[in-house]
């Protein structure tokens, strides 16, 4: 989620989940493995086959993540593509395994 999204919103859903998980499981949840470069628009407003270019190269990882096995948690995944996005730039930094665990899907 961009800042400006959450600073509206006032929280960010995927955040608060993956904490809430990071606790219920016993592992760390580290939101600064993985920023967002700038704004674009919101995914849920495009057309299924533009979804996969607005996030081409918007999010980047740190090195941190070499060797590192990584959870990404969503809220709702509907195409898959920002899920796609941000598992590629943690493998490209060599994150080790990059699972993803969305709550909710969307038909």
């Amino acid at each position: 989620m961009s800042r400006s999204r959450e600073r509206r919103r006032g929280y960010n859903q995927a955040e608060l989940l993956g904490r809430a998980l990071s606790l219920r499981i016993g592992v760390r949840c580290d939101m600064t493995l993985l920023a967002r470069r700038g704004e674009r628009a919101t995914q849920s407003t495009l057309p299924k086959r533009a979804r996969a270019a607005n996030v081409k190269g918007l999010f980047a990882a740190s090195a941190a993540v070499k060797g590192q096995s990584i959870l990404l948690i969503d809220d709702i995944c509907t195409t898959g593509e920002t899920l796609r996005a941000c598992a590629g730039a943690l493998a490209s930094a060599g994150a080790a395994r990059v699972c993803a665990l969305a709550v909710a899907r969307r038909s």
